[in-house]
């Protein structure tokens, strides 16, 4: 059960699951009956379940003495049509019908049920995504030489967990600081955990050396744009784990994306940032 809950989580993590439970269910309980008329229609012929015959009402009179029959000159009495079924016994049925109706009846029971766990543990729970917020960042210099950019940056994060009842750990984390589509700095984070409804600050220091820059892009920030301020892309890759009580675990990764902008150095600080937080 808690490898079936570990695979279905992340579409609790969506509210479209909620709709895609149900209708799944009753997808495969359709397939599940329009499997099984197939079969028994195909092993078991309706055309041959009956037999048809038609007789008439004194043709079995023709043998008999002559004493019974009508004298001449006397009107005939009307001859009726009569419908005989005579139904035949069905043949036995097939084993691969019974392995097929029992597969899938196994099957939709098994997806029904699953479901309704994985559902009864997301109502339990309510599991949600931890986030990455910036609470400082502090541009410490940077200068353009020959076309690559030396920079160092200070970033102060914040990882929340807004679950109530989910301990949340963390054990890989990557954030890449990205300039105007190229990537000018990496830092590891060190792994960690957190606990119900905690938020946990991790000082970042991203180091940038000799980073070569588009022709454009190096030419914007030498001639003064460097001093209005940097618009940057901090984007984190976390190795997550949900602990849902002491008997089941969730681990999936975790994407962060957060645009910063930040004045000028020396010393230049955080004017404004946005962040979210994917599965």
């Amino acid at each position: 059960m808690a490898l079936f809950a570990n695979r279905l989580m992340p579409c609790l993590l969506t509210s479209p699951f909620l709709s895609f439970l149900f209708s799944s269910s009753f997808g495969f309980l359709a397939l599940y009956r329009s499997t099984t008329t197939l079969l028994s229609r195909l092993l078991h012929d309706p055309s041959s379940n009956s037999l048809l015959r038609l007789t008439m009402h004194g043709e079995n009179r023709a043998g008999h003495s002559s004493h019974h029959q009508p004298a001449q000159g006397q009107p005939q009495p009307p001859q009726t049509a009569k419908l005989i079924i005579r139904p035949q016994a069905s043949p036995p049925t097939h084993p691969v019908a019974w392995f097929v109706a029992a597969f899938c009846t196994l099957l939709w029971v098994a997806i029904i049920l699953g479901g309704l766990a994985v559902l009864i543990i997301y109502l339990v729970f309510r599991p949600r995504n931890p986030r990455l917020e910036i609470s400082s960042v502090t541009l410490n210099g940077a200068y353009i030489d020959v076309g690559t950019l030396n920079a160092d940056l200070t970033i102060l994060a914040n990882f929340s967990n807004p679950n109530e009842k989910v301990y949340v750990s963390f054990s890989y984390m990557q954030l890449d600081l990205y300039y105007q589509g190229t990537m000018i700095a990496t830092q590891a984070v060190e792994p960690f955990e957190e606990g119900r409804g905690e938020s946990v600050l991790r000082t970042v220091h991203m180091i940038s050396s000799q980073v070569p820059l588009p022709g454009k892009v190096a030419d914007a920030l030498r001639g003064g744009k460097m001093g209005e301020g940097l618009s940057l892309e901090l984007v984190g890759s976390f190795r997550t784990r949900l602990d849902l009580g002491s008997w089941l675990h969730y681990t999936y990764w975790l994407h962060g994306r957060c645009d910063i902008f930040v004045g000028g150095p020396p010393n230049g600080a955080l004017q404004s940032s946005r962040c979210t937080t994917k599965h």
